[in-house]
C-alpha cells in the first residue's frame, strides 16, 4: 500500500479513478495485476514503486530499504550523471546519507576533487555559491 500512496503523492492523481465497480476493481488488482501507470514518474522512482507493489509481499522492500532506495533515487534525480558523470559518485563519497551538506565542507571537498584541474580552470566559487547554496538558520548548505 505504501507504493500506492507514494504514487498518488508523486502524480497528484486519484488512484484507480477509472474503476467504479468494486468487484471489477478487485479482480483487476488481484487477478490481472493492474497497477497505476508510471509514465509521469522518474525511472528511479518507478523502480521503487514497482518493487513496492510486487504481487509477492515477501519481495516488497521494508521501510528501511525504501528509505535507502529513496535516498539513492533523489540523488539520481538531483545529480544527473548526464550533466556531470561524477556528481553522484562525488556526493556518495563525501556526503552519503545526507540530503544537504554545509557549504564550506562542500567547497573544500569539491576543490580537492578538482585537484590540479582547479588551478587550470579558474572557478568562481562565489558564482557557484549563488547557484547552489541555500541559507538555513544563518548557515549555508548545498
Amino acid at each position: 500500500a505504501y507504493s500506492l500512496v507514494l504514487w498518488e503523492i508523486l502524480t497528484r492523481d486519484e488512484l484507480f479513478s477509472d474503476f467504479e465497480d468494486k468487484e471489477e476493481f478487485t479482480e483487476a488488482i488481484t487477478v490481472r495485476d493492474v497497477r497505476p501507470p508510471l509514465i509521469k514518474i522518474h525511472p528511479s522512482l518507478q523502480a521503487i514503486l514497482s518493487k513496492g507493489w510486487d504481487r509477492d509481499p515477501t519481495q516488497r522492500p521494508t521501510f528501511e530499504e525504501i528509505l535507502l532506495l529513496l535516498q539513492k533515487a533523489l540523488l539520481e534525480i538531483y545529480l544527473p550523471t548526464t550533466l556531470c558523470p561524477s556528481a553522484l559518485e562525488f556526493w556518495e563519497k563525501h556526503f552519503r546519507g545526507k540530503s544537504k551538506a554545509p557549504w564550506d565542507h562542500f567547497v573544500k571537498r569539491f576543490s580537492a576533487q578538482l585537484g590540479k584541474r582547479a588551478q587550470k580552470v579558474p572557478i568562481e566559487i562565489s558564482c557557484l555559491e549563488k547557484l547552489v547554496a541555500e541559507e538555513e538558520g544563518g548557515e549555508k548548505f548545498v
